[in-house]
């Protein structure tokens, strides 16, 4: 078949991840695919497939960008060239704020109104709020729509004629491993997070445990964060660290931004080292999965400690690439299921939630400040297995399960089948 995959607004995150895997699950399994996208001039957004120096704008940025970028009044014309279309998520945050200012449908919903080539779409959210429902309801109803697949059955969450429409659950994300030789376990001594910057991610963790760390270890964190409303979240990351854990902060602020440093780094997410005795906490800028690999996987534990409400029962695509890239995994309980209990990595027992980013109430949490007791438990434990070679069993099992659970062909294939329920 002739298969778009629709991503309406490339940016960083899962959504963008998802289109790309599963595009190549489709190429995988014999399709001809190509990635879609529509915009009001026909030309392709400016943050889309910019260079590398567009890491401190914000996450609609992306360093890909859509094989087909065509104007919104061509969409009737390029959808009905192709045999089945991929709508990577049914809510685009951008296009519904965009549509409801202009009193207009979404362009995406509006492509698909236009077309008569049948499509299905993905699940993403445990979730959906009301208003996220409400956009979804009116897609739904198209004649075209042919169902969709979810990664996890959370029904009670979704409205009753998506409940009723054909689906199929996939049980994980689709992930292609990169070409080439497989990286070795690496033992550099680093706890790495990579992602957004978000408490939801647990970062907080990170930065609480990291004066409990054996000298030379160090936190390495790389995110992507909103810069449209300052102060950016890497600014009262390196304010909170600073004023209530005790650290000193020095900014790396290009030579260009100097003369406006005290405004500018409130803004952007500028890289920062931060020093509080033999402790060591970096922000090393904005992070990507098309980075190179040495860039940004140079370090030993990684840990997946998202809040439950955001993630449950399956990995998420940070997770999976440090899984790949071999770094030792501290993920929490809260993500166990069928599948991902056949991967080699270390649980902590359902972190704490966190209500915020670093503050004094979040220091001073009971529930909080046990689960860092445990999470540095669980770092040294590692350490010690890293330091006895033990980690090298770990790094082989789980490439081979990410290669049997994660396959990107699995998606696509679900995806094929249920469009012909």
């Amino acid at each position: 078949m002739k298969i778009a995959v629709f991503d309406p607004q490339p940016r960083i995150g899962g959504g963008t991840q998802f289109a790309l895997h599963t595009a190549e699950g489709f190429r995988r399994l014999g399709h001809e695919v190509q990635t879609v996208a529509f915009t009001k001039s026909g030309r392709k957004m400016k943050y889309w497939g910019a260079a590398e120096a567009q890491n401190y704008k914000s996450l609609f940025w992306h360093p890909t960008c859509p094989e087909i970028v065509a104007h919104i009044d061509d969409c009737k014309e390029v959808l009905n060239s192709f045999d089945l279309i991929f709508l990577v998520e049914p809510v685009c945050h951008p296009q519904v704020a965009a549509a409801k200012r202009d009193l207009d449908f979404p362009l995406y919903q509006y492509a698909l109104m236009k077309t008569k080539t049948r499509w299905v779409t993905h699940l993403h959210n445990p979730q959906y709020r009301d208003n996220e429902i409400e956009a979804m309801d009116s897609m739904f109803e198209l004649k075209n729509f042919a169902g969709f697949t979810m990664t996890r059955p959370c029904f009670n969450s979704y409205p009753f004629k998506v409940i009723n429409a054909p689906k199929i659950v996939t049980g994980a994300l689709p992930y292609a491993l990169r070409p080439g030789p497989v990286c070795p376990a690496r033992h550099c001594k680093r706890l790495g997070y990579t992602g957004r910057i978000s408490f939801n991610k647990g970062l907080t963790y990170y930065l609480l445990a990291a004066d409990s760390l054996p000298i030379p270890w160090t936190v390495d964190v790389w995110g992507a964060c909103f810069t449209t409303r300052p102060p950016c979240l890497t600014f009262m990351m390196a304010e909170a660290l600073e004023e209530l854990l005790g650290y000193k902060i020095e900014w790396e602020i290009p030579e260009e931004d100097q003369a406006k440093a005290a405004r500018a780094k409130i803004g952007k997410p500028y890289p920062f080292t931060a020093t509080k005795d033999e402790a060591v906490i970096r922000y090393r800028g904005a992070y990507h999965p098309d980075l190179p690999t040495e860039r940004f996987m140079t370090f030993s534990i990684f840990a997946a400690l998202t809040i439950p409400s955001f993630q449950r029962t399956m990995f998420e695509y940070t997770t999976l690439e440090n899984l790949e890239n071999g770094a030792m995994c501290i993920a929490s309980s809260y993500q166990q299921s069928e599948i991902t209990s056949n991967f080699n990595v270390l649980w902590l027992n359902k972190p704490a939630p966190l209500g915020s980013h670093l503050s004094r109430n979040v220091v001073n949490d009971e529930a909080v400040q046990s689960t860092t007791d445990e999470f540095v438990q669980m770092i040294h434990y590692a350490i010690e297995l890293i330091d006895k070679g033990h980690h090298r069993k770990m790094v082989a099992d789980n490439r081979a399960a990410l290669m049997k659970y994660n396959d990107p062909c699995l998606t696509a294939q679900a995806i094929i089948d249920v469009s012909k329920l």
